[in-house]
């Protein structure tokens, strides 16, 4: 399971009362760990899922803008998960900064194949290099 994000950079970025508030199910007064690992482990296969056909997954090191884009996301999804409504939820415009489906970073970097850092590995992509139609005829004459 990968995780891009730690409990301590988010409660760097959300109050431990919003924190508590989204984590806390049964009114313990405890962060339910294994709700907000479930967050962290989903929006990195989201992550890994929009940038594997170009890097190596899991990322190790994992560059600063997959770390940055995985917190956001992780932020607002906490939000959410506290229903808190789309328009009140400050993590929305940082989140789609990185996972917007026209312009987010994350589909530009995936679409454009623009490496966002030169150190990270690249992955093998069998036919990408392929800039025009294949087809194949199975037919015999």
């Amino acid at each position: 399971m990968s995780a891009y994000t730690t409990l301590a950079s988010v409660q760097g970025k959300i109050p431990a009362a919003d924190l508590l508030q989204a984590l806390d199910d049964n009114g313990s007064g405890v962060l339910n760990l294994t709700v907000f690992n479930q967050i962290v482990s989903d929006v990195s296969a989201e992550i890994e899922g929009l940038l594997g056909g170009l890097y190596t997954v899991p990322f190790n090191p994992v560059p600063p803008i997959v770390a940055t884009g995985c917190l956001m996301r992780v932020c607002y999804e906490i939000y959410r998960r506290a229903l808190t409504p789309e328009e009140k939820n400050t993590y929305k415009a940082e989140s789609d900064k990185y996972f917007d489906k026209e312009d987010g970073l994350f589909c530009n970097v995936r679409d454009s194949g623009a490496p966002f850092d030169l150190n990270t590995p690249r992955a093998f992509t069998p036919f990408v290099a392929f800039q025009c139609p294949l087809s194949v005829d199975y037919t015999t004459a």
